[in-house]
Formats: structure tokens, C-alpha cells, sequence
């Protein structure tokens, strides 16, 4: 009896890796897509409802008095905080449609018509032409634009145009080569009016129209940028005010039917690293310093040389690595900084990397991230430092060249004098030798001189040299 047996074809353990890969594909394809696609739908429900809650703040704005159309906004005590204009209209609130939060943020400001002269141009005594209403309504609480939508309708007053109740401020923003910076939140406050309003540079200005008057300088204004180091003014020296100093950017008065102009720089923030290091490079760990600097504030009183800067920091250590990463929670501002060390044992501070005038201080370039070196001699290594000095008045000579060579002449070395007439000596990346050198100092308009030191650790040696 023959008995056959019929082979089953079926599925490889490759063919089934294969397809079930294939699968893997395209589910995970159509499962983007479908992420995609829902959150597309529940973005253009929100800009749906976002728009609407625009319109019908809009219309409610609409019904009112135009001396009503202006904002306010609480001050957390029960109080409130007037804009400009000031009105019956809540700068922010939160709406809760379809258990969906919206932030619907207000803006109304005053125009000045070029049509009828301008402020600016001192053309117009009525600046305040009309009024510009601005209605964002956000599903982020960051106020993103991209994550809102806006309304602007324009108000013009019934009748001829009233009087002027308050005054005008023009607000100038550049940066330090004068430049005009656009989109610069521009806030204006002031306690005793009750005043907290925020406008937008264009082309670097904004101009606040009708703003109430206040003889006594209690006007606050403050700029904000991303990126920038923010600003503001202060108030005026007062002797009898712990703290007070003379500022360069002074808080403001305003009177009615006058127009007063304030100009303030700003730049981008500055990232700073500090290494302590020796003169051969290598680096020098937990070097106790001060550091000041950045933008200039003023002076400590109105008779004072004595300038006041953004920052202000002691007890700062480079730590076991020998450097330290600067940080303020406002930023660091570009600008003029005096770093003062504590010479650790066995060192003597000699310089900034980057030092130009002063020993002491460098200068920060806006937008940028700086390292900088502390440079410091180490006392026990075989080194020189020359100081050549005018004899008439003991003065330093820049640029003088100054020349070394030991007895057994294994090397010879030459070096240029710096801002404080100094250069500084090892051979390379290597100590001097010990023993007798010879060091000749030429200067134009000066007679040569030659001057033998013996090395043993640092040597300091001034060379004075006399006009021709």
C-alpha cells in the first residue's frame, strides 16, 4: 500500500518579517497622518472659536461712549491700573468657551493723523486724532501670535476735536552705534497716575499721546526686547535715599500740552566665560575675584567720578577647573568690566587677555560669547617682567623693544611693550633659565640701554630711558 503525502506550502520566517515590516510602515504612516490631521482640526476649531470671541469683543467695544474706549487692568488690590487711553475696557482677560481657555489681550492707543501735523514734527497742539483698538484673543497663555487671532477697528471721536488733557512722550530706542531698534516693548508707569501702559517701537519710536500729568519725574519707563538686555529709567539722586545714585536715564515728568523726548540705548546679551591661568597657559585653580560692569547707570551723586554699572559682583571663584561661567538672572549687558583678583599664593595678576588700556578691564561685544583670561605670574618660575618707563616724567613707553638673552646664550628673545609699557618674558612655552641675563631697551627718540639681572624665580625690572 503506497501512501503520499502532499507537501503544504506556507510562509518563510523571512516572508513573515517582511510583511509584518511592510505593515509596521504603513500603520505607523497613517498614524502620523491621522496625528497630523486631528491636530490640524483642533487648530482650526480654536482659531474658529478665537476669531469669533474677537468679533464679539469688538462689537461690545463698538456700543461704547469714545470716551469710554481705553483700558484698565487690576492692580491686585482692588484697585485699578489705568492705560492710554484709559477706559472701561479690561486690558487682559481669561474666557472659558467649550472648556477650551482663551486670553484675549486689549490694546488702544491713540493715532496722530499726519493730515493735520504731527507732534512730532511740532505741527499739531491736538495730537490725539483717534483711537486704534487692538483685540488678540490667544489658546496660548504666552499670547503667541501664531496661536491667535486679531481684530483692529479704528474710533474717531464725534464732533471737532477737544483740547489736549495731557502730554506727549516720544520714546527712542537704538542700540550703541545709534541704530533704531524696532519691536522693543516700550512700558510706561507712573504710581501716582495710576499709569501702566505698553506700546511697540517702529523704527525704533513709540509715542504716548494724552498722558496725564505728573511735575514731579515719578514717570517709569522700561524696555524689553528677547535677546537684549532689558532697561529702564530711575529716579532722580536724592542725598537723603539709601542707594541713590545720579542716573544717565532719568525717570520723566510730564506736563500738559508739552511734548517730552527720551532716548535710551540697548543691546544684545553677552554670554561670559573667566580662566585663570599662568603664563605659561596653564590653568590656575580657585582665584577669588570681584567683577563689574556692563551698562552704565550713571554716577554714585551729580559731583562724583565714580560710575555705577549694571553689575556688581564679589566673592566669585574661578573653582578647581580654573574657570567660571558668568550668569545674572537679568543677563549680562555688553560693555566696559574691571575684574579685581585676590592673587592666590605663589601668583601676581598681571593682565586681561584682551586688555587694551587697562590691566584691570576688558570690553564685551554685544551678542557674543566671550572667553576671557586672567593672566597671573607665578613667583617661584624663572620669568621676567620689563617696565620701560620716560625718565623725564615716569611715564610709560609703548612700544619699545625690549630684548633678552642669557650668558650661555641658549636663547635670545624679543618683545614689544604694551599700553602700561610692560613685556613679559618666559623662552616659549618654557621657564628662563637661572643665572645672569642681559636685557637692551631701544626706543625711537630715546637713547638705547642695557641692563644685566640674574634670574631666580620672577625678576621685575624697570629700565628707565632718557629723550634724545
Amino acid at each position: 500500500m503506497n501512501i503520499f503525502i502532499k507537501d503544504k506550502e506556507g510562509f518563510s520566517l523571512v516572508e513573515t518579517l517582511v510583511l509584518l515590516t511592510i505593515f509596521m510602515i504603513a500603520g505607523l504612516a497613517f498614524y502620523k497622518s491621522f496625528t497630523v490631521a486631528t491636530a490640524y482640526i483642533i487648530e482650526s476649531k480654536n482659531r474658529l472659536a478665537a476669531t469669533q470671541l474677537a468679533n464679539e469683543k469688538m462689537e461690545i467695544i463698538r456700543s461704547l461712549p469714545y470716551d469710554s474706549i481705553g483700558t484698565k487692568k487690576t492692580d491686585g488690590a482692588g484697585g485699578w491700573i489705568m492705560g492710554i487711553p484709559g477706559g472701561n475696557i479690561l486690558e487682559f482677560e481669561e474666557v472659558t468657551k467649550n472648556t477650551r481657555t482663551f486670553y484675549v489681550h486689549t490694546l488702544a492707543k491713540y493715532q496722530d493723523d499726519p493730515y493735520d501735523g504731527t507732534a512730532l514734527l511740532g505741527t499739531d497742539t491736538r495730537p490725539a486724532d483717534f483711537k486704534d483698538v487692538r483685540v488678540q484673543v490667544s489658546w496660548n497663555p504666552d499670547y503667541i501670535e501664531t496661536k491667535s487671532a486679531f481684530l483692529v477697528s479704528r474710533f474717531v471721536p464725534p464732533g471737532l476735536e477737544g483740547n489736549s488733557t495731557g502730554g506727549i512722550l516720544s520714546v527712542n530706542v537704538q542700540n550703541n552705534q545709534g541704530v533704531p531698534i524696532d519691536d522693543v516693548a516700550v512700558r510706561l508707569t507712573n504710581t501716582n497716575t495710576g499709569i501702566d501702559q505698553t506700546y511697540n517701537t517702529t523704527e525704533g519710536n513709540v509715542t504716548f499721546l494724552e498722558v496725564p500729568e505728573d511735575l514731579n519725574s515719578n514717570y517709569r519707563i522700561s524696555i524689553s526686547k528677547s535677546g537684549y538686555f532689558s532697561a529702564h529709567t530711575y529716579p532722580v539722586y536724592d542725598v537723603l535715599v539709601p542707594g541713590s545714585f545720579n542716573p544717565i536715564d532719568k525717570d520723566t515728568a510730564i506736563t500738559t500740552g508739552t511734548m517730552w523726548t527720551n532716548s535710551i540705548t540697548m543691546d544684545e546679551k553677552v554670554e561670559l566665560k573667566i580662566q585663570t591661568k599662568d603664563m605659561l597657559g596653564a590653568f590656575v585653580p580657585d582665584v577669588q575675584f570681584s567683577l563689574s560692569g556692563g551698562r552704565e547707570l550713571g554716577t554714585e551723586n551729580p559731583t562724583s567720578i565714580v560710575k555705577v554699572f549694571s553689575y556688581n559682583q564679589s566673592g566669585l571663584d574661578s573653582g578647581a577647573a580654573g574657570e567660571i561661567i558668568i550668569t545674572d538672572p537679568s543677563g549680562l549687558s555688553s560693555g566696559i568690566y574691571n575684574f579685581n583678583p585676590i592673587n592666590p599664593v605663589g601668583y601676581e595678576f598681571l593682565k586681561m587677555s584682551s586688555s587694551t588700556n587697562n590691566s584691570n578691564e576688558f570690553y564685551l561685544q554685544p551678542n557674543t560669547d566671550q572667553t576671557e583670561s586672567a593672566f597671573f605670574m607665578k613667583t617661584a618660575e624663572n620669568s621676567v617682567l620689563v617696565t620701560v618707563l620716560n625718565n623725564a616724567d615716569a611715564t610709560p613707553l609703548v612700544g619699545a623693544t625690549v630684548n633678552i638673552k642669557d650668558a650661555g646664550l641658549t636663547y635670545d628673545l624679543t618683545a614689544t611693550t604694551d599700553y602700561s609699557g610692560r613685556a613679559f618674558f618666559v623662552n616659549g612655552s618654557s621657564a628662563l633659565n637661572s643665572g645672569d641675563h642681559t636685557i637692551l631697551v631701544t626706543a625711537s627718540g630715546f637713547s638705547d640701554k642695557s641692563e644685566n639681572v640674574n634670574v631666580s624665580g620672577l625678576v621685575k625690572e624697570e629700565i628707565m630711558l632718557d629723550a634724545i
